[in-house]
Parts: C-alpha cells; structure tokens; sequence
C-alpha cells in the first residue's frame, strides 16, 4: 500500500492595526494591574502572576483577528 503525501501551504492574514491594538492592549493592562497587585499585596511573585493571567484572559476575551486561510494543493 502506498501512503500519499500531500504537501500544504497555508498563508496567514493578520492586518498590522490588530497586532498594533493587540500589543498595546497587553502593554498597558499587564503594566497596569502589576503595579495595582504590586501595591496592595508587595510580592513581585503574584503581581507577575496576576499580570499574566490578567493579559491571557483578556486576550481569550477579546474578539479574535479575522484570519483568511488559503491552502493551494
């Protein structure tokens, strides 16, 4: 038996103004909530915890870029 291998490309579309909102978004509120947790609890451990996860669940949050995928075969 013989196995067909199928070479793929795939081309990723993100326009530049959503990565710019993207990283301005996690720039701004990451530093923003570190330095609120940093304030009220004095651990840089769980501020930068809090700021990760802070970052990760807006990110999950907010409307994904609108990715045009095309695949030629």
């Amino acid at each position: 038996m013989r196995l067909l291998r199928h070479n793929h490309v795939f081309f990723y579309v993100i326009r530049g103004k959503t990565v710019k909102k993207m990283v301005l978004i996690d720039f701004l509120l990451g530093t923003g909530v570190y330095y609120g947790i940093k304030l009220i609890s004095s651990s840089l451990i769980i501020a930068s915890i809090g700021s990760i996860a802070c970052c990760a669940v807006t990110t999950r949050k907010m409307n994904g870029p609108k990715i045009r995928v095309t695949s030629f075969s």
